[in-house]
This record gives C-alpha cells, structure tokens and sequence, in this order.
C-alpha cells in the first residue's frame, strides 16, 4: 500500500511539475506574441512591410517549430498570392508547387473562409501543412504556410491560437502602416498646395 502511495506522490509531482512548465511556456509565448502589437507604437520608424513581415516571421520561429515558413501576400492590382518570405529560401520551389495545388483545389478558398489555423495534407500526403490567413475584420493581407516536421501530423491549440494572434497583429500592423503612408502623402500634397498658392500671392 505504501509503494501505491509513493508512485502516486510520485505521478502527481511529475503532473504538476509538466503544468507548471507549460504555464510558463504559454506565458512567454504570449508575452512574446503580444508584444507584436509594439508595431503600433512604432508605426514611424518602420520603412516597409518586409519589416512587419520579417518580425511576424521570427515570432512564429519561436513559437512553432516548422521545418519551413512562407508568407504570401495579396496582390492589389491582380488580387494574386505573391511569395514575399520563405524560410528557408531553398524551400521556395517546393512551397510554390504545394501552394498552387493548394490554389486549384480549393484550400486556399477554404482557409480564406475558415480565417483560422487549418492543417492541410501535401500532394502526395506525406506530410502537413499548417495554412492560416493574415487578415484582420476589414482586409485579406496574405496567407501564412507552414510546413511540419517529419511525422507531427498538427500543432496544439495553444500554438494554434497564438499564431492567428501574431497574424492577427501582423495584418493590423500593416493597416496602420498603409494608413500612416497614406497620411503622410496627404500632408505633402498639402503642404505642396499652401507653398504654391503662397508665391501666387507674393
């Protein structure tokens, strides 16, 4: 009875101890993903969306450990998926044939429905992909395709909810900083009118 006892000390320690750890992992993660929103504050020193995208990039890395990541994004003129980043970059011929069969079949369409996290089997379904639009209530920005390691068939949830809030924040950061651009343009237009219509008068 004794030895019953020990092991079951034994098993609750090792519970609490596995919780605890994952408490901290999600914490860290979260911590790690909302700090994303920082872009919002630094909306001026941000040059262009590469930036945003990268940043997106190397907080996924962190979080998820993909064997490679792709962010497309939307073409404004064409409305076509455009590969922007691909980690790693010799990963880029695979990724565009896996997402234009994804394209023709459908997954895309889907996922875009779905505005979450959705695992999708590889041509010759040996292997996962992870697809997860970057879009917020007003805008499609692009897609986010990650590839899974070797036998790891999904992500857990709490992964899985972490992503759509990077990408979430990611799309946001984007908006702010077209809205910013746009602002900006705005103002030397005007400042352009006051300046000409002030040497008509002088």
């Amino acid at each position: 009875m004794q030895n019953n006892d020990v092991n079951y000390t034994e098993q609750l320690l090792k519970r609490i101890e596995y919780l605890e750890e994952n408490q901290r992992f999600v914490e860290n993660s979260l911590e790690s993903v909302l700090s994303l929103g920082d872009f919002q504050e630094n909306i001026y020193s941000i040059k262009n969306p590469g930036n945003i995208l990268q940043e997106a990039e190397n907080r996924i890395s962190r979080l998820i450990s993909f064997e490679t990541r792709a962010i497309y994004i939307v073409d404004e003129d064409s409305s076509d998926f455009i590969l922007s980043t691909c980690n790693p970059d010799t990963a880029g011929e695979m990724i565009e044939e896996e997402v234009l069969f994804m394209i023709e079949n459908g997954f895309f369409a889907w996922v875009l429905r779905e505005k979450r996290g959705v695992t999708i089997a590889s041509m010759d379904k040996s292997r996962q992909f992870v697809l997860h639009v970057i879009g917020n209530r007003s805008r499609i920005r692009g897609m986010f395709v990650g590839l899974l390691p070797e036998q790891k068939h999904s992500i857990p949830d709490t992964s899985r909810i972490l992503l759509s809030i990077i990408l979430l924040n990611t799309a946001n950061a984007l908006e702010s900083l077209e809205f910013y651009d746009l602002l900006n343009n705005q103002k030397h237009i005007l400042e352009q009118k006051v300046k000409a219509r002030t040497m008509e008068l002088i």
